[in-house]
């Protein structure tokens, strides 16, 4: 059942049929801004999470060429 075209849909159950609902107009809008949000959500937390990460990324380099011995604090005496 994986490939689709295998996959027979037919004409719908006759009992089903009379019970079909139409849609609210809006739903298209709805669901539309729920993936926006979702999406500006997911966004902004990958944005912070890198800031935060290169950060301290940062904080780590300063300190580990702070520390004698360091390849970059030998080079400046």
């Amino acid at each position: 059942m994986s490939d689709k075209a295998d996959l027979d849909t037919g004409q719908p159950i006759k009992e089903l049929r009379d019970h079909t609902v139409e849609p609210n107009p809006e739903l298209g809008g709805r669901v539309r801004r729920s993936i926006n949000r979702r999406s500006l959500v997911a966004d902004s937390l990958d944005f912070s999470i890198n800031i935060m990460l290169k950060t301290v990324w940062e904080y780590v380099q300063t300190l580990i060429e702070s520390l004698p011995g360091s390849k970059s604090h030998d080079k400046e005496e």
